[in-house]
């Protein structure tokens, strides 16, 4: 053991993978976002936070190569408000949007279409921030596609496709 980090690294948190530390600090996060009588305050007071931060290490971080992942400050806000999005999808009793496989075709079309453009463009890679933006629909088309289909698969009577519904219903359980 050379450093002080390694002793860190390897008895008090001893893993290679960043989210499992991640998860920790955003299940207190969401926690407190999700739950408290204040909740729409504490929200906007989160996302404005984020915001500031997001904004702020963007304009810091050299945008001419890709990064959004390697830095830890968009990462880890990008990841949280997915999670936070989840809770809310959750949390709220939406009404079903009418979302058809082609939205999800076209949005992932758009997002990988923009991706390689960047990488391609040392211009347009400044602007590598909307592909965790375009993420935000692709969740939520994700989300109403399936909620749609919902009533398809219970409908579903083979014994196949009760161990499908089955196997999606305990993994939606689980998060």
């Amino acid at each position: 053991l050379d450093k002080v980090t390694d002793i860190f690294k390897y008895f008090v948190y001893p893993t290679n993978y960043w989210f499992i530390g991640a998860i920790a600090i955003f299940y207190c996060l969401y926690y407190f976002l999700m739950s408290a009588d204040y909740s729409a305050i504490l929200m906007k007071a989160a996302g404005a936070i984020s915001l500031i931060l997001y904004v702020c290490t963007y304009l810091l971080i050299d945008t001419s190569i890709w990064i959004l992942e390697e830095n830890i400050v968009t990462r880890y806000l990008f990841y949280f408000w997915v999670m936070i999005l989840g809770g809310w999808l959750r949390k709220n009793d939406m009404v079903n949007i009418k979302i058809k496989l082609f939205h999800i075709i076209m949005i992932l079309i758009v997002y990988f279409g923009l991706k390689i453009f960047m990488l391609n463009s040392v211009k347009f890679m400044h602007f590598q921030f909307i592909t965790q933006v375009l993420t935000y629909p692709f969740i939520l088309c994700i989300f109403f596609y399936f909620k749609n289909m919902e009533s398809s698969f219970r409908r579903v009577q083979s014994s196949a496709g009760k161990v499908f519904v089955k196997t999606v219903s305990y993994f939606a359980g689980l998060s």
